[in-house]
């Protein structure tokens, strides 16, 4: 039996997420924090069968391959996680960062990009 406590999580379980565009090349895609290893796993699953699906969709409309897509990088992975964090976990089931919450900023560097996308 599971007892609840007050006490925010320490660790997570992490999937972190690529997007992978046509012509562009890859970059993070924000990450997304849980509880257990099972959840972790099963809403992955979830959320790569709808965005499949939808790419399937897509294809089907407009007779070509979607040229934009995200997956995981790898396997859930157990991380340590902040009070404020584990907090956010335990309320909501889950936690989403974007790159720039996990301290990931990167930088298009062509004409007329100056300060964009950071």
């Amino acid at each position: 039996m599971t007892m609840k406590t007050d006490e925010p999580q320490t660790e997570a379980w992490l999937v972190e997420w690529t997007e992978t565009e046509t012509g562009w090349g890859q970059r993070p895609d924000g990450a997304w924090y849980y509880p257990t290893e099972e959840a972790a796993t099963k809403d992955t699953d979830r959320m790569l069968g709808d965005m499949r699906a939808r790419e399937k969709e897509i294809e089907n409309r407009l007779g070509h391959l979607v040229m934009e897509y995200s997956s995981p990088e790898l396997p859930p992975l157990l991380v340590p996680v902040s009070p404020e964090l584990g907090r956010e976990i335990t309320e909501k089931g889950r936690a989403h960062r974007e790159r720039a919450e996990q301290g990931v900023v990167w930088q298009v560097d062509w004409p007329g990009s100056e300060g964009c996308c950071s």
